[in-house]
């Protein structure tokens, strides 16, 4: 399977650097601006297939990269944004939000989704996307935290502390390939 990787357009979160997790935000302005720009430069990227998490930002994006296309991208609950609990909506901090993604971190007191719960039901996905579409290309449209599941998928567990909690950027796409 190939994959290509997409996070989401920009929201008004991302903007104020707030951290939005399992809250449903739309995209803004800037965001749908940039769904539209990917589009065009995937648009002679073949895609037989596409998935999306539920949340609206997500599907908005999927919904303008998939626009002149045969497919629509289907909601998958399982590649929604992690929870982060008492922290969604409070200002993006790096250092705290890098330590939710080590092994062993236990963020359950504050509602954190715990990290083997939440790869787990990212990976249950791409197994499935790996069978049903060996020799495919899938579109996926996502999350910033679901972006770290799917570079471990792909790559292993990261090496540093630093390579844990790294997340793609709005609309920028990333290539994995599964054999």
């Amino acid at each position: 399977m190939k994959l290509i990787f997409v996070r989401h357009g920009q929201t008004e979160w991302n903007a104020k650097r707030l951290l939005q997790g399992s809250t449903d935000i739309p995209l803004n302005r800037a965001g749908m601006e940039q769904a539209e720009a990917l589009r065009r430069e995937l648009c002679t990227v073949p895609v037989d297939f596409a998935v999306t998490s539920p949340l609206l930002r997500a599907r908005q994006t999927a919904q303008v990269i998939c626009r002149g296309r045969e497919i629509e991208a289907e909601p998958d609950a399982r590649i929604a944004e992690r929870g982060f609990g008492n922290f969604e909506g409070a200002f993006f901090d790096r250092a705290l939000f890098a330590r939710w993604w080590l092994p062993g971190f236990d963020g359950s007191a504050d509602g954190i989704e715990p990290l083997n719960e939440f790869c787990g039901r990212v990976s249950s996905l791409l197994d499935e996307l790996a069978r049903r579409f060996a020799r495919q290309t899938v579109l996926m449209v996502a999350h910033g935290g679901v972006s770290i599941a799917v570079q471990r998928y792909f790559n292993g567990e990261p090496k540093t502390p630093g390579e844990a909690a790294r997340f793609l950027p709005n609309c920028s796409p990333a290539f994995f390939e599964k054999h």
